[in-house]
Parts: C-alpha cells; structure tokens; sequence
C-alpha cells in the first residue's frame, strides 16, 4: 500500500471532517475520477474550499494534482486496498461488506504476490515428505492445525502440538521423511528461531508462511511465503493474514491433490463406512 494510501487512512492525522473526506474517496474512487471539488464538497458534507485544504494538506498544489495521484495509486492496487477499516459508525450491512471486501482483497493481494517459482520449488519438497511438522505459536496454533488436517486430503501425515516443550521435541533427531511448515506472521519468535536451527542443522526443508519476507526466521528456512497482514484491530489484521495464509496453504494442497494417487485413499474410506458407526 502507498503512502498516500496508508495517509488515507491515519486518523491521528486528519480530522474528522477530513476522514469523511477520506472514508468516500477510498470506498468510491470508481465515482471520483468525474467529481469536481463542489460534487465531492456535496457528498461529503463540507465545502470546495475544505476539499481544497484537504489536498493541500496532504502535499498536493491542488484538487487536480491529487486527483490524478489517488487515481493512478488506487488502479496500480486494482482498488484492493485496505480501505475497508471498520468504525463505529458502520451498520450491520455496510459492516457484512467490509469484512467481505478484506477478506476478497487479502486473498487477491496473497495471488498477486504467490511466486510460481517458490510454488514449485515447496511442491517438490512436500511430495518428498511423508510427514509435514507444523510449528506455530499463540493464537496461530490452532490456525495451523485446521491446515494440518487438511492436508490429509493429500495423504500426507501432519503433527502439531500445542505447547512450545512439545514443538521442540518433535523438532529433536527428527528422520529425513520429515518436512517443517512454519506459520509465523512477524517471524521474529525466539522459540520458532530456535526450532528452525534445530531443522536445519539436521538438513530437514522448512517452508514459512510469513507477513515478513525479511524477517529472522525468513532467513533462516528453505522456502517462504508472504502473506499479507492488517495494521491494527480496525482493519482485523489477524483475519487478513489468516485469509491469505489459508490461500496459500489451499493453493499448495490443490496442488499436491492432483498428483496424488486415491486408490488407497479410496480403499480406507470404504472401509471406514464397512466398520465405524456411531
């Protein structure tokens, strides 16, 4: 996101009349391109002269100089941009849209920065594995055991524990069918530091899903993903990096879904139906 974007959006900088100002640019910049300052002035509640000190504000000689910045930003995100913070004064239907546009947008964001290439690379080494260890921390955990299952779907055994004592056990002597799926938004957790040392002096691939490609961890595993992250509660960050986690991880099962053989998996289903009731 530009700064003009993200100054948008910083209620510690605009006022209040200004953030209405602003709250109508970002939610119908589609409309913006044929308003002039006494339309905008009009659906805003404010004036042409406050839609021009508004500009000014934000370092633009004028209304047609910042027109054509906010455009030219808002089309280089295909509008998907984060506009979407949620406030006080939302109702329960302009609420319901938000959430959807975050998570519409936080999985188009997560496409547009998928890399084929490390898609590739990561789909050769969870063929490879037989069992995928994840390591995860706080809230993130059980995040990371919903993916964990579903990778079953791919016949692929998965582990994750919930307490840290137990992540560094299953990263101890572990044997080389073994692959370790890193979930980590900042990617600066001593403990997920440690346990991928621990990997990598045994020559066990790691693969990190991140919202910081440079972060500590990042530097330290064979493949990462980025994923994108909100700034704060308003925008529900956790949800956002949770959405384009899921998208990666979903793009990486699908993947592995195609090349996987179900004859076996198709077996153990009929048997599962022959013998479990309940």
């Amino acid at each position: 996101m530009s700064n003009l974007l993200k100054t948008l959006q910083n209620k510690d900088l605009l006022s209040e009349s200004e953030l209405i100002i602003s709250q109508y640019l970002l939610e119908n910049y589609r409309d913006f391109q044929n308003l002039s300052t006494r339309e905008l002035a009009k659906r805003t509640f404010s004036s042409s002269a406050a839609v021009i000190r508004f500009c000014q504000k934000l370092g633009f000689e004028g209304y047609t100089d910042f027109k054509i910045t906010f455009l030219t930003e808002m089309m280089k995100h295909g509008g998907e941009v984060q506009a979407q913070i949620i406030n006080e004064h939302d109702d329960i239907n302009l609420i319901m849209r938000k959430v959807r546009e975050i998570n519409v947008n936080a999985i188009n964001e997560a496409y547009n920065m998928l890399n084929p290439a490390v898609l590739s690379r990561t789909l050769k080494l969870l063929k490879k594995a037989t069992y995928i260890d994840f390591y995860a921390m706080d809230g993130y955990r059980d995040f990371a055991n919903r993916i964990a299952d579903s990778f079953t779907l791919a016949k692929k055994y998965s582990t994750i524990h919930s307490s840290i004592p137990l992540q560094y056990l299953q990263a101890y002597k572990v044997p080389k069918n073994h692959l370790g799926f890193f979930i980590s938004p900042m990617g600066e957790n001593r403990f997920l530091i440690d346990i991928a040392k621990f990997l990598k002096r045994q020559d066990i691939p790691t693969v990190l899903i991140t919202a910081a490609p440079d972060s500590t961890l990042a530097k330290i595993v064979d493949e990462k993903f980025t994923a994108l992250i909100g700034d704060n509660v308003e925008d529900l960050g956790p949800l956002v990096f949770s959405t384009s986690a899921k998208f990666i991880a979903d793009t990486l099962l699908a993947s592995l879904i195609t090349q996987t053989d179900y004859k076996g998996a198709r077996d153990k289903e009929s048997w599962l139906n022959k013998n479990f009731y309940y």
